[in-house]
């Protein structure tokens, strides 16, 4: 498209010669008698408009027969006195205003043609420079031979003198014909297609051809019409250049047969040989090894982990992870004291199965972390869980007996008591997330029996999130819940109840936030879900709730917040007993400020509320409280002042002030911290102020790689005084408590520990822990559609042959991303990854190496990983070690081969590596030098000449061999006096 924009500045440069001449009244031309028009070395006949007319020494061309002969299309618009062609050389659209003759391609003006006064738009005759403007022709005229020719502009003129040479065999014919028009290199598709190995097909309306490449199964399709290119039916982008295409032939812009068929072309300058090789990425691509859950029904049993942690006044728990076939399992027990005592009762007790497919359950003890039992306020069970991801929602169920508290064995050790039964299921709209709160809504069913009598409840359940965007209100949350439910109690309101409750949050401007909050709860609901009912004896706790409330805050600026409410809460809105009703209102505001940036947090907050009872054994009540605080925190410490107040209650106030820690290194990373601090209390005349103060210590690796010994002492003492001034009481407080670790390797870890108040309350205990990993464990399910999974490893290649041995380890925080996309991780402390749901397609890797030791490396051209739907693709990623040479320059005065004191270091000096002569490396501060990523070999180094100081020559260059087993060397260069 470039050179069509050049050839059209060319072309109108040839008719803005001169000015623009218009004539009142039509200028009669003459028809050249005995001329011929030839069109491309085509003579055109009389008979089909080939006739020259001519006004004086201008020239008067027809365009129908030269753009028919030049296959241009053409239309004139009478309403606007417009003609359009489109050229088929260069796929430019050039308009011409047959009154003022302005000429314009897209909306882009490109100047006016002269002498528009001799068109004829009835007849299409336009003047010369018109006409070559329009059709990217030169016009030239032979008095002589009677002949005016109409030539392509060289630049639109197609090439078929080319040779195609494909992965270095040469094509003897193709048809059609490869052909450049201007900078367009044009492809036959068809032989490319048989030549690489591809299959190639055609819809039934022959509008998309569809290549499957052989090297990694890829679907590449093209849209002819629109150039619309799709990656196993994903849009990837439009084709250029479709313009030029004869889709008959299958004749394509190169950059379309680049990508359909996994190939490079290129025509190297000055020759006629069109080069076609196939990407070698493609041929070292690595491709899937299977379907995820094929592969998966073709295992058998695997071990993956075992875990276990066994101690004294500490809980002991064994762990075992496995896999059969598509099903991950693992099995948890856990008894609150030592594991092999006698008559072991657990704590925690269960089986765990998922399976690829995207659903599983449990067996045992259960948290209800998905609220299948929500309604009933169920918790934790014990008896069996379900769950399973649909195609647009989340289904999940539990059933068992639940807890109800606990209960006493021996050695003062408790156990979880369940008693009763319960049962419930949940579904979720959102199946790609069943915690997501944007824009879903969940609904379930439950119920809850006692053990004994006919305490029964069954209550079903929706919640809804919406998250929106107005002009009006900005951003606006909504969150809505309702529960309606059955109760069978010994209670007189037993029977059919209702809760519910809506909350909602606009922030129609990023300074202000508006919120509006409704919740009923009835009487039932209120016995069954609510903590506190059993806890609370008053009689307002025998009727259902309902409450509303709003606030508004207000942030102008960052140092500056400000917030009003009002909350109004009734107590017997349709149930209970018409002797105990309640109203509460409440009103509050709250300041936060702080006046200039690093200056102390000011926080006061002010609320009124008044209750009436419709009771005359309460009396109406009106209380204000009053909050303020002061508060800063800095690198160095942290302070704080509160004050309370209200109107029935002694007015409060403290004091904080905290340094912070203060921490001394020692040897081997071992360190001590020392935390000081004081607090004062005032609460009416009584007075107290307390000093404290706390230290730290750790080992590091003063004890050895594998012993880490921490401890920590703690003292605080209180004042205390009474109205009269005198002393009350002066105690204090310290504790102690001691750690001591230490790994036997990597499946034996033992720890012990110390603890003491100082006032004989000491304990003492021991743990030992490990694990033992069979095998890796699965970290990916089945696919979502259209999408794949990559794991791989990344290991220690010893012998750099590229193939990982049993004694090369993995390598942990390898970075890895996936080129055209965002996904990236690092590998674990086994050196592997997995990643989930890739689209599937054909990826590049980065490698990052920020995290690795240096001299380590992977390699430079990772290959081509290839993700199928539904399938699996692993790599390994070898990392090799290179060589280094670490050393300095600098001038050895005395001869000696030493650097002595006093000796000073040279800078810039020029570093001559062989046989790495492309590696350049000059000495910098204090002489410094590196040179990295040396292969094992022999090197030999000296310092150039040509840039040592005045009066100074090199000495006997160094040889150094860099061997496998010792990579690391270090090197000093004496210059030595001429």
């Amino acid at each position: 498209m470039k050179s069509a924009a050049i050839c059209l500045i060319i072309c109108l440069m040839l008719f803005t010669i001169g000015e623009a001449q218009e004539a009142d009244e039509k200028i009669h031309l003459n028809i050249l008698e005995g001329y011929t028009l030839s069109v491309e070395g085509t003579q055109i006949p009389h008979k089909k408009g080939g006739i020259v007319r001519a006004a004086g020494s201008l020239l008067v061309l027809p365009l129908a027969p030269i753009a028919d002969q030049l296959g241009q299309t053409y239309e004139y618009n009478p309403e606007n006195s417009t003609l359009t062609l489109k050229r088929v050389q260069d796929g430019a659209e050039i308009r011409i205003s047959m009154k003022n003759g302005q000429v314009s391609a897209g909306k882009k003006s490109l100047g006016y043609a002269p002498y528009m006064g001799l068109a004829d738009p009835d007849q299409l005759l336009l003047p010369e420079e018109a006409l070559k403007a329009l059709t990217g022709t030169h016009v030239t005229r032979d008095d002589t031979a009677k002949i005016i020719r109409v030539d392509l502009d060289m630049r639109l003129k197609p090439v078929y003198d080319y040779q195609m040479i494909i992965n270095g065999r040469h094509l003897p014919s193709a048809d059609p014909f490869p052909r450049s028009v201007g900078a367009v290199l044009l492809i036959p598709l068809k032989p490319i297609v048989q030549e690489t190995g591809h299959s190639m097909s055609q819809d039934e309306n022959k509008t998309k051809i569809t290549v499957i490449r052989n090297q990694d199964n890829a679907r590449i399709s093209l849209n002819l019409q629109t150039g619309l290119m799709y990656y196993n039916d994903r849009a990837i982008g439009i084709t250029p250049n479709m313009g030029y295409a004869d889709t008959h032939t299958l004749l394509l812009p190169s950059t379309a047969v680049e990508t359909l068929t996994g190939t490079h072309i290129t025509v190297p300058e000055g020759t006629d040989r069109i080069i076609i090789n196939t990407d070698k990425r493609l041929d070292t691509m690595i491709r899937p090894s299977g379907n995820v859950i094929d592969q998966a029904k073709k295992s058998g049993f695997v071990p993956e982990k075992f875990q276990y942690r066994i101690g004294k006044d500490t809980s002991s728990e064994m762990l075992f992870s496995s896999r059969y076939r598509e099903f991950n399992s693992e099995i948890r027990y856990e008894t609150p004291g030592l594991i092999f005592r006698k008559n072991p009762e657990p704590s925690w007790v269960d089986m765990k199965i998922d399976s690829l497919e995207n659903y599983g359950g449990s067996i045992g003890d259960y948290n209800t972390g998905r609220d299948e039992l929500s309604e009933t306020g169920v918790s934790r069970l014990r008896g069996l869980s379900y769950y399973s991801q649909l195609d647009k929602g989340y289904l999940t169920a539990a059933a068992g007996v639940p807890l109800s508290g606990s209960r006493n064995i021996e050695d003062d050790y408790s156990v979880p008591d369940f008693k009763g039964w319960t049962a419930g299921i949940r579904y979720y709209q959102n199946g790609k997330n069943p915690y997501s709160d944007k824009n879903q809504w969940n609904a379930g069913i439950s119920a809850r029996g006692a053990a004994e009598g006919d305490n029964q409840e069954i209550a079903a359940g929706y919640t809804g999130t919406h998250q929106l965007e107005n002009r009006f209100t900005g951003r606006s949350f909504s969150y809505e819940r309702l529960e309606a439910g059955f109760f069978d109690t010994d209670h007189e309101e037993h029977g059919p109840d209702i809760r519910g409750s809506w909350n909602y949050r606009m922030e129609p401007f990023k300074i202000l936030s508006i919120t509006a909050d409704m919740d009923y709860t009835g009487i039932n609901f209120r016995r069954s879900l609510e903590p506190s009912y059993k806890l609370d004896t008053s009689p307002f706790n025998e009727t259902d709730r309902f409450s509303a409330g709003s606030a508004v805050s207000f942030r102008p600026f960052d140092r500056l917040g400000a917030s009003f409410r009002y909350l109004w809460q009734k107590d017997r809105l349709l149930q209970g007993s018409e002797d105990w009703e309640k109203n509460t209102d409440v009103y509050g505001t709250n300041i936060s400020t702080r006046l200039f940036e690093n200056w102390p947090w000011l926080n006061l907050d002010y609320s009124v509320s008044e209750t009436n009872y419709h009771n005359n054994n309460f009396q109406d009540s009106r209380d204000w409280n009053f909050r303020g605080s002061l508060s800063h925190h800095t690198r160095f410490f942290r302070a704080a002042l509160r004050y309370n107040k209200s109107r029935d209650k002694t007015e409060s106030q403290s004091m904080l002030f905290h340094l912070r820690s203060f921490t001394f290194g020692l040897p081997q990373e071992s360190f001590v911290s020392i935390a000081p601090g004081i607090s004062a209390f005032k609460y009416g005349d009584y007075k107290s102020l307390r000093p404290d103060f706390s230290m730290n210590l750790g080992t590091g690796r003063l004890l050895g790689r594998n012993t880490i010994l921490t401890a920590a002492y703690t003292y605080a003492k209180t004042f205390a005084e009474n109205d009269d001034n005198t002393d009350e009481t002066k105690n204090y407080t310290q504790f102690f408590k001691a750690d001591l670790t230490h790994r036997f390797s990597k499946f034996l870890l033992a720890e012990a520990g110390f603890s003491t108040s100082f006032e004989g309350d000491t304990s003492f205990y021991w743990t030992i822990r490990g694990s033992f990993d069979f095998n890796s464990s699965r970290k990916y399910n089945k696919p979502d559609e259209n999408t794949g999974v990559l794991s791989g490893t990344a290991f220690f290649d010893k012998n750099q042959d590229g193939i990982r041995q049993p004694d090369e380890p993995g390598i942990g925080g390898l970075s890895i991303r996936i080129k055209q996309t965002p996904m990236r991780l690092s590998t674990d402390h086994a050196g592997e990854f997995t990643i989930q749901n890739i689209r599937e397609g054909s990826y590049n890797l980065e490698i990052f190496t920020h995290l690795l030791p240096i001299g380590f490396t992977p390699p430079e051209d990772m290959p081509m990983i290839h993700i199928a739907e539904g399938s699996i693709t692993h790599i390994e990623i070898p990392v090799v070690r290179k060589g280094q040479i670490r050393g300095f320059v600098y001038e050895d005065l005395n001869a000696s081969g030493f650097h002595d004191p006093g000796e000073p270091f040279a800078e810039q000096v020029k570093i001559n590596i062989v046989p790495a002569q492309e590696i350049t490396v000059y000495s910098t501060s204090f002489g410094q030098f590196g040179i990295d990523s040396l292969e094992p070999g022999t090197y030999i180094l000296s310092a150039d000449p040509q840039t040592l100081g005045t009066g100074l020559k090199a000495p006997e260059p160094v040889t150094i061999e860099v061997k496998p087993d010792a990579m690391m060397h270090k090197i000093s260069i004496g210059l030595l006096p001429m």
